[in-house]
Parts: C-alpha cells; structure tokens; sequence
C-alpha cells in the first residue's frame, strides 16, 4: 500500500465470554506495511476480549512504513482498559530470531514476554505493563541515549539480559532483576517503586560488541544508586 488515509476505526478484538469458567479471547493482528504516507487519523484496536472469569490478552498492532528510502516500524499492545485479573503474556512471532522497533508501545497491563532479542529505539508505557527477558534473549533499551527513565517493570530471568543507557531512572512497580544488567552506572529508583536485585543478576559493560567486564552473580556495581 502507498498511502493509508481516512478516519474510520480497524478492530481485530478478542470476543466476549460473559458466561462459564472459560476465558474471553484474545486480541487479533493489525499490520499496515506501507511504501509511503501514513495519513490514517481513526483508530487501529487489537484489544482482547472482557470475560467473567479471565479477560483476554491483547493482540499486537504493527505498523511499517518506508519512505524515501527510510524505514520506520512501529508495534503497539494496547488493552483498552480490558482488566485482567492476572496478566497475561503476549509472545510475538517464534520463528523470528530478533526484532528492532523504532517504537514500542504498551498500556493496559500488558506483560510482554520475549523469548527473541529485541532493540527497542524509543520506548512508550504506562505503569502497568511488563516487560519479561526471557532465558536467552537480549533487550536493547534506546541505544544511543545517555538516560532513559521507563514506566513500565522489567523482569529479566538468570539467562536474559537487558542493555540500557547508563542512566536510568526506573519507574515501574515492580522490577525483578535475576539476569545480566548491561551498561548502567547511574541508577535511581522511583519513589513508592520496588526493584528487587536477585542472588543470580549481575552487571556488565558491552562495547563494540564484546564484554569489557562481567561481575560474578549477586556482585553488583554503580556509579551512584539513588532510592527515592
């Protein structure tokens, strides 16, 4: 598609289960890949479905445009204020080895689980959201930034590791660190916000592709470390 203009409003919902003990379903796909202008002003939904005993998990919106020869891509997970009563992990596609977005957003309690690594260039959250590294994945968080200060948790297991700024300021409820935790020096915790640093997570420092130092497990290195 060149051009995708217009007002209207793409759904790819999850249906409704209001009755019983079984779940609702979960959000559909939305993927717009376009060789120009993206002019479309109405509204893309990919929410999952309200349920009585579990609502469902959202689908993903994917958004792809190039122009002038410049590529930019663009993945959404947005539950509209479906409540769920646990979170529910949204996996991406299996069969991809690693993903780069210049953007990534997630609201509505969204646990994104990433079982592939992952660069992402600018990151959008709300507070409710979660970001699972999972054994054998890498997150790249905003590289090129000297700070970053993300509203949403991460929980990295003993063998993910995330890449961040080496200034951060975390802002989500609840972060759990059991993994590698690369390239940060000056770390602030948010006020009210609980960051739990595991027996099994330690630090290092990746440059130029290859590890200057790695700390021994539970070994934990900073510049400065603020707690609000």
């Amino acid at each position: 598609v060149k051009t995708f203009s217009g007002r209207g409003t793409l759904r790819a919902m999850g249906g409704n289960n209001e009755i019983g003990l079984a779940g609702a379903g979960g959000g559909g796909r939305i993927s717009l890949v376009l060789n120009g202008d993206l002019k479309y002003q109405g509204d893309l939904i990919a929410r999952g479905g309200s349920g009585k005993s579990q609502s469902g998990s959202p689908g993903t919106i994917y958004i792809n445009t190039i122009r002038e020869g410049f590529r930019s891509s663009k993945l959404i997970l947005d539950n509209r204020g479906v409540s769920t009563t646990i979170p529910l992990r949204v996996l991406l596609n299996e069969s991809v080895k690693a993903y780069d977005f210049d953007e990534l957003q997630l609201y509505g309690n969204v646990t994104l689980g990433l079982e592939q690594s992952m660069v992402i260039r600018n990151l959008k959250t709300d507070s409710s959201s979660v970001i699972k590294v999972q054994d054998g994945a890498v997150l790249i968080l905003e590289p090129g930034k000297q700070y970053t200060q993300p509203l949403c948790s991460f929980h990295v297991q003993p063998n993910g590791e995330l890449r961040l700024p080496v200034t951060v300021k975390f802002l989500g409820n609840a972060n759990v660190f059991s993994g590698t935790l690369s390239n940060l020096f000056d770390m602030t915790i948010g006020e009210g916000k609980r960051t739990t640093l595991l027996a099994s997570a330690r630090m290092a420092r990746f440059i130029d592709g290859n590890y200057t130092f790695m700390t021994k497990r539970g070994e934990y290195r900073f510049a400065s470390l603020h707690i609000k």
